[in-house]
């Protein structure tokens, strides 16, 4: 059957028509009706009939509205799953009742008009088809917030919590235009693309007409980007302003305290007559209508990519590995007060590379592992260390790192290194010589005992005796027997990439599930999790307690999600971009009473997860 689509010029309904290719398929249908209803503005009654040859579908409202997806769990509340994602291309600006809306590279930010704080990021863990946000707008007539990618345009009813999606082929779009500019006037929405104007329903997204220029005068608009950075637009209200915290102004160009330079990218002005202004790679402003001051609003990590996430007392450190083309650094995220405090390479003074593999804290100091070797904070005198090749590294790349309070343990590609943390000194060990030219995987520290996980097997230094246990992928003389209680095969079958450790038991992941050691009888097991976990690449292991802190939890990082086990009840439960995630890669792994964060390439994510315990 083919669709003829007849929309009527008044817009008030909308008849498809249907007819068969073959008259055989011509059926007598009895009339009938179903009613629709999509979210909470729109209510459709179809009516269904035919007589000998055809029948017609009715819609009966204003119009019909197309939806294509909503990405989220109906499981979950809104909220439950939120995205920081580094933000630095801010592309428009709108004003709601409470909030301010950025259109972001990292999706839609937000900042309470009245409470003068950040609320929390819009992202595709709230539906939003993509995270790469070109306008987005407010309707006070409708209540309905819009915002639209190079892709997609999509709204919300409950201030972002939830979205749904025009289908693409409703809006017509040509390939590789999209909407740059969202507009409305009462019972209209119009965008403005690459192209032309679209007259749209305001309550669905239907279009009604198109045209070349805009066709009314009194719209009110989201902002656009800043087609000329000197325009007399900006300029004028820019002038008005004074910058402070060690920023000042020269044009379009905004130069920053630690010799930032970032360049103006859209413009709005809220009906308090206070100034908002998005840039290219710097912060947010915030001008005063009353104080005539320009401040910036910092939100949001230095780079997306979390491949490090670190606790500290009220606080996170955040991290990774990203490429030239990315923003990069090391974020401090103060998690009760909300602030980000970024560092990066170039801004701080003896800050070196702000690329991290690992990161450890150390008598007061915290020590990260970088491509170009060792950094060192102190957090009391709020300054930063270099250690590098001249202090003794058999390689500058550190990618691992462990330590007993006394020492840190540094692995390398090429071996490891043990130093002093008082001296911050090389310090021979033995342990160095038998795993010279091997890659390093991870390390732990168990408490009493460190686990190293290297190219050609584990190793187990005891401290207590000073010595150390080799099991090997193979067998081979010197290499220790895995031990079990019925004397199954439990043997290294694949690299460890992650280790974890409770009072009793030390677990290892691999390819093939998870390898348990029991420190009391020296005997391993493995467990698979119900084979969820063969054939997953383990990245990232964690331990926590359940909410009734009786039972410990195993949480999982892998290519494929987050797994989550009760080690007493061995009920497995399964996380993927389904249920929030904005990646499956899950690089790291931090879990406490209160929090679950995951840091994936997509960005650092935080779950509500005792709420579903």
């Amino acid at each position: 059957m083919v669709p003829v689509w007849s929309p009527d010029r008044a817009v008030s309904s909308m008849i498809v028509e249907v007819r068969p290719k073959d008259p055989a398929e011509r059926p007598r249908l009895i009339f009938f009706q179903k009613f629709i209803n999509f979210r909470t503005y729109t209510n459709y009654s179809l009516y269904w009939f035919s007589y000998k040859y055809s029948f017609s579908l009715l819609l009966s409202t204003l119009v019909f509205h197309a939806i294509v997806y909503s990405q989220t769990d109906i499981r979950y509340d809104p909220w439950d799953w939120i995205t920081y994602k580094n933000v630095s291309q801010v592309y428009s600006i709108t004003e709601g009742r409470e909030y301010i809306y950025f259109a972001t590279n990292g999706g839609i930010i937000r900042y309470h008009l009245y409470g003068k704080y950040w609320g929390d990021p819009i992202t595709r863990s709230q539906g939003l088809p993509s995270d790469d946000v070109r306008s987005i707008y407010f309707d006070f007539n409708t209540n309905l917030l819009w915002a639209a990618d190079k892709n997609h345009l999509s709204y919300s009813t409950n201030d972002g919590g939830s979205w749904d999606t025009v289908d693409p082929v409703v809006l017509g779009l040509r390939p590789s235009e999209y909407i740059v500019r969202i507009g409305s006037t009462p019972g209209n929405l119009w965008c403005i693309t690459t192209s032309q104007v679209l007259q749209l329903n305001s309550m669905s997204g239907f279009v009604i007409n198109p045209y070349a220029t805009i066709p009314e005068d009194n719209v009110n608009w989201g902002s656009s980007l800043i087609t000329y950075p000197n325009s007399k637009e900006s300029t004028d209200i820019l002038v008005k302003f004074t910058l402070t915290n060690g920023w000042i102004k020269s044009s379009n160009i905004l130069l920053g305290p630690h010799f930032e330079e970032v360049t103006l990218s859209t413009i709005f002005l809220d009906r308090f007559g206070d100034v908002w202004v998005g840039t290219w790679g710097g912060p947010v402003f915030y001008g005063s209508y009353q104080m005539r001051i320009l401040e910036p609003l910092y939100f949001g990590p230095a780079q997306t990519s979390a491949e490090v996430v670190l606790p500290g007392d009220g606080y996170l450190w955040i991290g990774g590995i990203t490429h030239e083309s990315q923003f990069s650094g090391l974020t401090k995220l103060d998690i009760v007060r909300g602030y980000w405090d970024k560092f990066r390479s170039g801004y701080e003074i003896f800050f070196g590379g702000d690329n991290i593999f690992c990161g450890v804290q150390l008598r007061g100091e915290w020590w990260f592992g970088t491509p170009e070797g060792i950094q060192i904070y102190d957090e009391k005198q709020d300054s930063w260390f270099l250690l590098t090749e001249a202090k003794g590294f058999p390689d500058q790349r550190v990618t691992s790192m462990a330590s007993d309070g006394e020492y840190l343990y540094a692995g390398t590609p090429f071996g490891i290194i043990r130093f002093s943390a008082k001296d911050k000194i090389r310090v021979p060990w033995e342990l160095s010589d038998q795993l010279l030219g091997q890659m390093i995987y991870d390390m732990h520290w168990d408490g009493k005992d460190l686990w190293i996980s290297a190219e050609l097997g584990l190793w187990l230094w005891e401290s207590f005796s000073d010595s150390y246990r080799y099991y090997s992928w193979v067998v081979q003389k010197g290499s220790e027997d895995f031990k079990t209680k019925d004397n199954s095969s439990v043997g290294l079958i694949s690299p460890l990439k992650a280790i974890a450790s409770t009072d009793q038991k030390v677990y290892f992941g691999d390819n093939f599930g998870i390898l348990i050691f029991n420190k009391k009888d020296e005997n391993w097991e493995r467990i698979t999790g119900a084979s969820q976990l063969i054939g997953l690449q383990i990245l990232d292991l964690h331990i926590s307690d359940d909410l009734e802190e009786k039972n410990k939890i195993l949480w999982v990082g892998s290519t494929q999600g987050v797994i989550k086990i009760n080690l007493e009840s061995g009920i497995v439960r399964k996380f993927t971009k389904r249920d929030g995630l904005p990646s499956n890669f899950i690089q790291k792994i931090f879990v406490d009473m209160e929090n679950a964060w995951f840091g994936t390439p997509e960005g650092l994510v935080w779950f509500n997860w005792t709420k579903y315990e």
